[in-house]
């Protein structure tokens, strides 16, 4: 048996951007929730978040080829 042990990494050296943004208060709560119940940042949740929100929509989408954004 081979077992294959992924390894999340957080990527560091990409330029970055401040955006404002507005978010549900309920929303907002439960990521807070998340993100400290997972021991990382609400901004590094949020992040992670939006990468796997589109590259979930490119995978799904037949006629994207799906490209990391990572």
């Amino acid at each position: 048996m081979i077992v294959v042990i992924l390894m999340f990494v957080i990527a560091k050296g990409f330029s970055q951007v401040t955006k404002t943004i507005r978010i549900p208060e309920p929303i907002a709560e439960k990521l807070e929730q998340l993100a400290a119940d997972n021991n990382i940042s609400f901004n590094q949740l949020v992040n992670q978040c939006i990468i796997f929100a589109l590259e979930s929509r490119e995978c799904a989408d037949s006629s994207t080829p799906s490209t990391s954004l990572t």
